[in-house]
């Protein structure tokens, strides 16, 4: 089962005369714009109850997922992301379904490197998504203190805990393996897939989730078509309304 993916082998006060109050008030502006910077570039909305449940979203249809894990992630971690994830798009009828998983090695520690990477994996039945779920190996502890110390200082967040491609929202990967203080603030590596989740349905980053329902709700409609059609294939679709039918349709925009 892991052969669809084997073409491809494989982070003194330095406000001296001041007083603690002055440096207190001229640290906030930092630490504010740090705080800013990270939900901004971590969220894609919160739920406005109101507006998703005046959306009729239709009957359930099913997302097949394909995993890639490294070796260290275990079957019972991907059932417990995967219920996670399965409880969050309830809301849509929208199921997502573990197609595949097979052992995979990511080549390089970046997250620019591993989407590269990603992008070079051509989209095949069964998979309508492609999901790596990263482990932890010691670069990634040493990533994660010099993130942290990095964040305490400037406010700027080296560590990305997951993306999704910008070309097609078919593929993404997430930090699976170990919990780190940014995914503790965020609820770590379930609430990261649910997050690159919506990306996975087209959502953008936003403060409110209304603007990802009318989305979701368009490519809900277009699945139902395409099933009426005789696809085997659950649509993907851009945050610029670019909608993919087929898969072959994914692979001529990623060059596979």
């Amino acid at each position: 089962m892991s052969g669809i993916f084997n073409s491809l082998s494989g982070f003194t006060d330095p406000f001296s005369g001041k007083t603690k109050s002055d440096s207190r008030i001229l640290k906030l502006p930092v630490i504010l714009a740090g705080l800013f910077f990270f939900f901004d570039c971590t969220t894609v909305g919160f739920h406005i109850t109101s507006e998703r449940e005046k959306i009729n979203f239709g009957p359930p249809a099913t997302m097949k997922v394909c995993f890639l894990r490294e070796k260290d992630v275990t079957d019972e971690e991907i059932k417990d992301l995967l219920i996670a994830w399965a409880t969050e798009l309830m809301f849509y009828n929208i199921i997502p379904e573990k197609a595949i998983v097979s052992d995979w090695k990511r080549g390089g520690y970046w997250g620019s490197t591993i989407s590269q990477q990603l992008q070079l994996y051509p989209l095949r039945p069964p998979c309508d998504r492609i999901v790596a779920l990263v482990g932890r190996s010691p670069v990634d502890i040493v990533t994660e203190i010099f993130s942290l110390i990095l964040f305490a200082f400037v406010g700027f967040k080296l560590e990305i805990h997951g993306a999704v491609d910008g070309y097609t929202h078919t593929r993404g990967y997430i930090l699976s393996k170990y919990t780190t203080l940014f995914q503790l603030i965020t609820g770590g590596p379930k609430s990261t897939l649910i997050h690159e989740g919506y990306h996975l349905l087209g959502c953008g980053h936003s403060l409110t989730l209304t603007d990802c329902y009318k989305q979701i709700h368009f490519l809900k409609e277009a699945a139902a078509k395409a099933k009426m059609d005789g696809s085997d294939f659950f649509p993907a679709i851009t945050t610029e309304r670019e909608l993919f039918l087929l898969r072959e349709g994914v692979n001529r925009r990623l060059g596979n």
